[in-house]
């Protein structure tokens, strides 16, 4: 779900699991980035705001 939403910030990998391609997130991502963790359907991702 999270790559569906955002393909350019979000990876499924080979495994299945989710690759981040960057440790941190520019304001212009925040709105998707924060829709993509609210709608896994599984809970895996977390929003962290430093």
């Amino acid at each position: 779900m999270c790559e569906a939403l955002a393909p350019a910030l979000f990876r499924v990998g080979a495994d299945g699991v989710v690759e981040p391609p960057a440790e941190s997130v520019s304001p212009a991502d925040a709105e998707v980035v924060a829709l993509a963790v609210d709608s896994c359907p599984v809970q895996a991702l977390r929003w962290i705001d430093d």
